[in-house]
Formats: structure tokens, sequence, C-alpha cells
């Protein structure tokens, strides 16, 4: 149920950073990769909701991509949900998880 929310931030303009926007079909096979980290290396991504409404707001991800030494930590968010503080939150609650990992 989370997707709609990927896509929608994937599949725009948003995306270019992240070497987008992509495709509807490679935005899913990247949700799914992200989804798909937690079994191979023990960590992925997490979703980032209003805790008043639950709407998916964004997301923010420890990444290891092929060519990467090291893991990544990154973050996305929907356009009304920036200026919040919300990435800066999500990125610190994320590392902090990483490294009480070991």
């Amino acid at each position: 149920e989370d997707f709609p929310a990927w896509a929608e931030i994937l599949c725009s303009p948003r995306a270019r950073w992240m070497d987008g926007p992509y495709s509807r079909d490679d935005a899913f096979m990247e949700f799914e990769a992200t989804a798909g980290a937690w079994l191979l290396r023990g960590h992925g991504g997490w979703t980032v909701e209003d805790r008043a409404t639950g709407e998916v707001l964004g997301f923010v991800c420890l990444n290891l991509e092929p060519s990467d030494r090291e893991t990544e930590l990154g973050f996305f968010l929907r356009a009304a949900a920036e200026g919040r503080g919300l990435a800066l939150e999500a990125a610190s609650a994320a590392r902090d998880w990483a490294w009480a990992q070991g």
C-alpha cells in the first residue's frame, strides 16, 4: 500500500537526483529491491508517515548498491511533506538504528 507514494516521487522530476524520473515499472523494481534488501542485507527502507493521519509522506532508506563501498543513508519525500524537519528526523532515526545494530 506504500507503493503509490513511492511511484509518485520516483516517477516525477523530484527523482532527478536519483537517476530519475523512473517509469512506473522501474519504480516498482526499485521498491521491490528496497524491500528485498531486508532479507539480503538486514537493512532497507522505512516509510515515513504522518503520525496523526497515517498518510505516507516519504521514505528513508539504508542502501548498498553493487558499486557502493559502504551503506548509504538517503531519504525522499513528497513535495507537501518538505520543510517540516521530517527528513532530518527520519534520517536520524535510521542512522541511530543502524549504529545500534553494530
